[in-house]
C-alpha cells in the first residue's frame, strides 16, 4: 500500500505543512476523500495549536485530514490520531 508516512521524512512542524501539500497533491495521502498521514512525531503531538491553524484553515478547511502516530506510555504505545475538517483537531 502506498501511504504518506511522515515518520523518517519529517522532523519538525516546519517541514510537516510541505509533506501533507505533497502527499495531497500526489493522492498518496488520500484515503476516499479523506487525507491521512501516518506516523506522525510524537514531539507533535504537544503542538495542538500550531497543527489546528495548519490543517484547520485555508486549503484544509473543507478537507478531512486524519493524522496518525504513537506516542509512549511507560512499557507499552499507545496509538494517537486526530482529525479534523475545518475545526479543531480532536483526539
Amino acid at each position: 500500500m502506498i501511504s504518506a508516512d511522515a515518520s523518517e521524512k519529517v522532523n519538525s512542524l516546519e517541514e510537516l505543512g510541505p509533506f501533507v501539500e505533497d502527499a495531497k497533491k500526489s493522492g498518496r495521502g488520500m484515503r476516499g476523500d479523506i487525507l491521512e498521514i501516518q506516523g506522525m512525531p510524537l514531539a507533535f503531538w504537544s503542538h495542538l495549536d500550531a497543527l489546528n491553524a495548519e490543517f484547520g484553515t485555508g486549503v484544509y478547511e473543507k478537507q478531512y485530514v486524519l493524522l496518525r502516530g504513537w506516542m509512549g506510555i511507560r512499557r507499552g504505545r499507545i496509538g494517537r490520531c486526530c482529525s479534523g475538517r475545518g475545526s479543531r483537531l480532536s483526539f
